[in-house]
């Protein structure tokens, strides 16, 4: 055999059993991980379809939690109602019907003291659909770690079952209820309101389709228009918007309060101090915000029940977010095919951009005649190529705001203006301008609205753009 075979007939069954070896140790040292798997001779204390569990009973130092099964989920007959994690409930369920041994301690021991089984540190029971019942007592952690001494009720033997076992028949009421809220998709969502102390509430809608009969002058920027806090409604981000409802993955129970609240104004919600509603498709996620402890935890409760809950404060970033990060930035960008004039001024000087139709018959195909639009562009009565035009024209709507106006309102006139005349059927007019805001940025006026604030490099270089094409 020649020395690459040689190598790799060595090398190649070694990376299996490194991998295979690397699987093992996940198994083993995931969470919740189930027993390792022995042979047929494993000592069975229960072995029965999980589905015939309809009743558990779990006591423990923390209380008694009973659990029953009905129309095919998991409800909490005691101490009272919550919502469950059905997948942890039937982990629990699975210990109860497939239950073995490791080995077998003692037969019949004489100190059950010894094992932490004289006062188990739990009780387990349940009844199965034929009526009969499973009782186990389950004792302390065995010195390795990975095990908990357990009796079966009736019988005196000691044995040692997986730790997983041991865990879910401690389970108190906290462990087993659902920790997280209900889940939205960005795609679906159609409301969206943020209220939050030090910064402006946020309304965002769907975007409604366009009426019958509507004219499209701008870009529909994406799927949710802001309705609130600007004064006017401004496009959503729709990339920002999409990882900001991801986020609310995030959003979880850290730590059940009160379920049953006397008095709300001790956790600050009697009059809550923000406020969060998610609308998308048949989810809705409306939640209430109060007070911080001094461990870092806010209270918050749904607005359907007065359930007590805290989350860590590092989970609310969306709650802080200012509403700027999530609006789009371009002023207006206006559909080039309808657009008839644009007219930049900046003191006396003005230009004028035009776009001239025309139709013209295209040749033949079939039985149809097509028709394709041919356009003359002038700048202040000059005609340019298509191309020129066309970048200089992505100069002016490719305008951006840079951040929000904190000086409103703003007074004095434009410094430069521009003007978009479209060719709908009423010539509809859009303008905004630039007003001096300080030697760094100009305020954009557009609507009335003074929002936003933009850099005057932005604007001079688009200015210094179209002044260069007209003095060709």
């Amino acid at each position: 055999m020649s020395r690459p075979k040689l190598l790799r007939s060595i090398i190649f069954p070694l990376a299996l059993l490194v991998a295979a070896g690397g699987v093992y140790f996940y198994l083993m040292h995931r969470q919740g991980a189930e027993e390792p798997a022995v042979d047929d001779d494993r000592i069975v204390l229960s072995k029965h379809e999980k589905n015939a569990v309809l009743r558990m009973e779990l006591e423990t130092t923390a209380g008694r939690v009973v659990l029953v099964k009905g129309d095919g989920e998991w409800q909490v007959e005691e101490p009272y109602p919550v919502t469950l994690n059905q997948a942890r409930v039937d982990d629990i369920a699975y210990s109860f019907s497939r239950l073995f041994a490791e080995r077998v301690v003692e037969e019949d021991p004489e100190d059950l003291g010894l094992y932490g089984l004289e006062k188990p540190r739990a009780t387990a029971r349940a009844v199965l659909e034929d009526q009969s019942e499973l009782l186990f007592y389950l004792g302390d952690k065995t010195s390795v770690g990975d095990s908990y001494y357990l009796q079966v009720g009736g019988s005196p033997v000691v044995y040692t079952v997986w730790r997983t076992h041991g865990d879910n028949f401690q389970a108190a009421l906290d462990d087993l209820r659902e920790r997280r809220l209900p889940r939205v998709i960005p795609e679906q969502v159609e409301y969206f309101r943020r209220k939050w102390p030090g910064v402006p509430e946020i309304e965002i809608r769907r975007t409604p389709e366009l009426a019958e009969g509507e004219e499209e002058t701008e870009f529909r920027l994406g799927f949710w228009q802001m309705e609130l806090p600007y004064a006017r409604p401004q496009w959503v981000e729709g990339t920002e918007f999409t990882k900001a409802i991801q986020g609310l993955s995030m959003l979880w129970i850290d730590e059940f309060v009160d379920d049953h609240p006397t008095d709300l104004a001790r956790y600050g919600l009697a009059n809550p101090r923000g406020e969060l509603l998610v609308q998308a498709g048949e989810n809705t996620l409306h939640l209430f915000f109060g007070e911080e402890k001094q461990d870092g935890l806010v209270y918050f409760k749904s607005v359907d029940a007065d359930n007590v809950y805290a989350m860590r404060k590092s989970r609310l970033s969306l709650m802080e977010m200012k509403p700027f990060a999530l609006v789009e930035k371009f002023i207006l960008l206006a559909f080039i095919d309808k657009v008839e004039e644009v007219v930049v001024e900046a003191g006396e000087e003005e230009y004028t951009l035009t776009i001239e139709r025309l139709e013209k018959p295209k040749a033949k195909r079939g039985k149809k005649e097509e028709e394709e639009s041919a356009a003359i562009y002038r700048i202040n009565g000059r005609e340019m190529e298509e191309e020129t035009f066309k970048k200089l024209y992505q100069e002016i709507i490719g305008l951006r705001v840079d951040t929000e106006n904190d000086r409103k309102p703003v007074a004095g006139e434009p410094e430069i203006r521009v003007n978009f005349v479209f060719s709908t059927s009423d010539r509809q007019k859009i303008s905004y301008g630039f007003v001096p805001y300080d030697k760094d940025f100009y305020v954009v006026i557009r609507d009335g609205t003074a929002d936003f604030l933009i850099a005057r490099n932005r604007v001079e270089k688009m200015l210094a753009a179209v002044r260069a094409q007209a003095l060709l």
